[in-house]
């Protein structure tokens, strides 16, 4: 039952944690201004109910339904009296009347007094409505259409609610939600049942329970067991009858489903996997079709690109046969900067082209582009095209005459060290200088004996510090500085050691001779040539230990 009535707007209470909308001062402001001007319109009047009916605690007889902005602009105003429609109705009812009210207020027809919904002010509307067990029980599809949103917007909300209502959250006792309204509309929830805009009621479509993942995995060996699919003895999978690879069909879902590879199988829902299933079991002609046919593009696809990839090699060793530095290394530094130029030059002289276009190019006339441009650039290296024989001339060339250059400086600097050591006034033995030197230096103990002549493998930063060390140690030779005098001489240790007489025979036993003339041409020195370098090293190691110990 409704009846209009002049009221004092004191008398009405407006809840606001129950309204849907914020308060907006501003709007009241200016809502204040009109009723100065021109009173209150009763064209506009206040939706109350009886608060007698409804469980809000309030000292006031009425509650605002809508006009709760009206209602606090009477008051500001000064306005005593306010048009009300008051209904006697129950919580429910005020709830929808206060939320439809504001939901389908065309705030382009009424600007005077009209406040557009915000979309946070609109969500809450809904949240209130499907608070309501008359609109929890429609359909997501009933609402969506009502509320003009989507099913999936619907959807998300209602488990939202249906999730505050399941755990008995306190912010329904902050919306006003009665006990016995809660109660309901638990009832709603487990109902498998709904009403369409229709008003027929229709049963909920039950989502399957999803799969775990050990049963995913199970599903998709069955499907990769399926009578269909040939385990050959390469390894390789094919379809005998159909003519495509298990990797095509593969493929195939990872199209039809938008995913990835890596997304098979556990980002396949149930649904999807019986399909595929389905589809395999029963030997589905459309698949097959459509596998058969990516298969045709992925072989001629491959052949492409192996071809693309056979031109790439005869340009990259056209390139280390005629124009690298290092032509007996291409695993050299300077082979690879050498190579990084001469792509930089290719990218000049044919638009752009880029040698890792061999790897991106996605198709077979865009691989064939590609085998084309490296076709031109292998026939231009071959053909010695004034580009190439530019190229070679500033980088080619140089590089290969720094390099001859700096290999012949670091032979001459280490001839001359070793020539200064020749001349060196006390008997050091080569061994025990090349190992101090190695030392010295932070190299392996050995190399300088054993890395005689520059190789390719050197890089020119190894080879230039190795001229500066040997320069360091010929002044040092010269100047018989307190390194060159630390070094022990093989021939004292010998003579500490007392085995020239052992060496002696020794020699014998290998060369013969008469032993009195053998005895009187040894000395230590002789003796040292006879001792390996090894066997050098590890006296020279004993005598470090045990005799120049102090």
């Amino acid at each position: 039952m409704m009846k209009t009535l002049w009221i004092n707007p004191n008398d009405i209470t407006d809840v606001w944690a129950v309204n849907n909308r914020k308060e907006n001062l501003g709007h009241i402001e200016s809502l204040a201004e009109s009723m100065r001007q021109n009173g209150y319109l009763r064209e506009y009047p206040i939706i109350a109910f009886e608060a007698a009916n409804i469980p809000i605690e309030t000292d006031k007889p009425y509650l605002v339904a809508c006009g709760h902005h009206r209602r606090k602009a009477a008051i500001e105003a000064g306005i005593d009296k306010v048009f009300v429609e008051v209904h006697d109705g129950t919580e429910e009812e005020w709830i929808e009347m206060m939320s439809q009210d504001n939901f389908q207020f065309d705030v382009a027809s009424n600007p005077g007094i009209g406040l557009a919904f915000t979309e946070p002010e609109r969500r809450a509307a809904c949240y209130q409505f499907l608070l309501l067990p008359k609109y929890l029980r429609k359909t997501n599809v009933a609402l969506a259409n009502a509320w003009k949103v989507g099913e999936g917007t619907v959807r998300r909300w209602r488990k939202e609610v249906e999730s505050l209502i399941n755990e008995g959250s306190p912010k329904l006792k902050e919306l006003s939600v009665s006990p016995e309204r809660f109660e309901r509309l638990k009832e709603v929830i487990a109902d498998p049942h709904r009403e369409n805009e229709e008003g027929e009621t229709v049963a909920v479509r039950q989502k399957p329970k999803e799969l775990t993942n050990e049963e995913r995995f199970e599903l998709w060996q069955q499907i990769k067991n399926a009578a269909l699919f040939d385990q050959r003895s390469d390894g390789s999978r094919y379809l005998d009858r159909n003519g495509f690879q298990f990797e095509t069909f593969r493929s195939y879902l990872c199209q039809r489903y938008n995913i990835q590879e890596s997304d098979i199988p556990h980002q396949l829902s149930r649904g999807r996997l019986q399909n595929i299933f389905n589809w395999i079991a029963g030997e589905d002609p459309e698949v097959i079709a459509r596998c058969k046919e990516l298969q045709r593009e992925t072989d001629a696809l491959s052949k492409a690109r192996e071809q693309c990839y056979h031109y790439h090699d005869k340009v990259i060793s056209a390139f280390s046969e005629e124009l690298s530095p290092t032509p007996d290394n291409i695993l050299s530094p300077v082979h690879t900067a050498s190579l990084k130029a001469f792509k930089k030059a290719v990218k000049q002289r044919f638009d752009g082209f880029d040698f890792d276009a061999r790897h991106s190019a996605a198709t077979v006339d865009a691989l064939m582009v590609v085998q084309q441009t490296f076709s031109d650039i292998y026939a231009a290296i071959e053909m010695q095209e004034a580009w190439v024989l530019g190229f070679k001339a500033q980088f080619s060339d140089k590089a290969r005459q720094d390099r001859k250059a700096l290999e012949q400086a670091w032979t001459d600097a280490r001839k001359e060290m070793f020539t200064a050591l020749s001349e060196y006034p006390r008997n050091v033995s080569e061994v025990a200088f090349s190992n101090r030197f190695d030392e010295r230096f932070g190299h392996p103990i050995g190399r300088t004996r054993e890395f005689t002549e520059p190789t390719p493998a050197i890089t020119d930063e190894t080879l230039t510090a190795d001229i500066r060390h040997f320069k360091t140690v010929t002044a040092d030779i010269h100047a018989d500085t307190e390194w060159m005098q630390a070094i022990p001489e093989i021939k004292r240790i010998i003579d500490w050691l007392g085995i020239t007489e052992r060496i002696t025979e020794l020699v014998i036993k290998v060369e013969g001779g008469g032993r009195e003339t053998r005895i009187a041409e040894f000395d230590a020195e002789t003796a040292a040539e006879w001792i390996p370098a090894e066997l050098q090293e590890q006296l020279i190691k004993i005598a470090d230990r045990f005799i120049y110990k102090d």
